[in-house]
């Protein structure tokens, strides 16, 4: 069945015409109830909430832009980039690790004076003694003190030390010095002062002396109270001399010498540094003896390498050697007016500092 028409087309325009102000009348409805922004008025959407801007600072740098977060939720605090961070930080740790794992510089002590000293026994200036010009024990004691202040001596080997002597010494200077020496053999000892070294080891050394009797020599372990990290080994010997009432001792100095050398070399060889000291009553020989295999330097100089041994120029039978972990510098010899009144040798010294065992 066909639609029926309107009764005529202008009825049907204006059908048309009522339902469009219908609707226009709505939307104006709706659109009055949100009012409209103001200009220059900044409106907060209901739906979220901004965080306050950061404080300015002048000259710092800008910081990321802020993140608008829904209502409710927590505000993340996690920094900008925070996986870089982590690796820089990590970066860090790992380079701090390394600074400590990286090997020590190695260390040195602070310099120290050292001398070896042949004090001339008391016999020989008794009553029929072979130095008759010479004054008595007691004074020359005293004047041997005088020698080891002037020159500010911290370790000294000692030789011909003779009760007497060793006795007024300690009576005398026994409030800055200590000494030590095998028991009831006097004649070879070490002295070292009590306000720079400790004493943490003691050992003898049996040596040929006249016609190949055995006489004990000192040796002693000391600590350097500026940085006990660093001990050493003190040797000193006394070697003995072909005289005229006491001929035929070439043979027993060799022997000595190689016997010294080898407990030298042992004592190195555990990683300890090694001062020896002693009137070795040998020169050109002595040198030659003591730093074979590079085990001992001379602390005047010299050299021995690849098997030639070229003694240094000043010699005397009176000796300083060390070890590889010591260094020497400003070696002297005392032959004053002193030191002549006091003996019958020269007084031989030299600075040395050590060297830690890594070095």
């Amino acid at each position: 069945m066909p639609l029926a028409r309107p009764a005529s087309h202008s009825s049907w325009l204006a059908g048309v015409a009522a339902l469009l102000l219908l609707l226009t009348g709505s939307l104006a409805g709706c659109s009055a109830s949100s009012p409209r922004p103001t200009a220059g008025k900044e409106i907060t959407p209901p739906s979220a909430t901004l965080s306050a801007p950061p404080t300015s600072t002048p000259g710092a740098a800008k910081g990321p832009a802020q993140r608008v977060v829904p209502a409710g939720r927590p505000l993340a605090l996690k920094p900008a980039h925070a996986h870089e961070k982590a690796k820089g930080h990590a970066k860090s740790k790992k380079k701090h690790r390394q600074h400590h794992e990286a090997p020590a510089v190695p260390l040195v002590s602070d310099p120290f004076t050292v001398a070896t000293f042949n004090t001339l026994g008391a016999a020989h200036t008794a009553r029929g003694g072979n130095k008759p010009g010479m004054p008595g024990a007691s004074v020359r004691t005293v004047r041997m003190i005088n020698v080891l202040r002037n020159h500010q001596v911290d370790v000294v080997g000692l030789q011909e030390f003779e009760a007497p002597q060793a006795n007024l010494f300690r009576h005398r200077a026994g409030g800055t010095y200590a000494y030590w020496h095998p028991a009831g053999k006097s004649a070879n000892a070490i002295a070292w002062r009590k306000d720079r070294f400790a004493l943490v080891g003691t050992m003898t050394q049996p040596v040929h002396y006249f016609g190949g009797q055995i006489q004990p020599m000192p040796g002693v372990l000391l600590e350097d109270l500026h940085n006990p990290a660093f001990k050493f080994w003190v040797l000193n010997v006394h070697n003995p001399a072909s005289t005229r009432w006491h001929p035929g001792n070439q043979r027993w100095r060799n022997v000595d010498m190689v016997r010294e050398h080898a407990l030298a070399q042992r004592l190195v060889a555990g990683g300890t540094p090694v001062l020896f000291t002693g009137d070795m009553n040998e020169k050109t020989s002595a040198f030659c003896a003591f730093t074979k295999d590079g085990v001992l330097q001379a602390a005047q100089g010299g050299s021995h390498e690849n098997g030639q041994c070229r003694p240094p120029g000043t010699k005397k039978i009176d000796w300083i050697f060390g070890s590889h972990h010591v260094m020497f510098s400003n070696f002297r010899i005392d032959r004053s007016a002193l030191v002549r009144k006091t003996t019958d040798h020269s007084v031989v010294l030299t600075e040395a500092q050590l060297l830690s065992s890594g070095s």
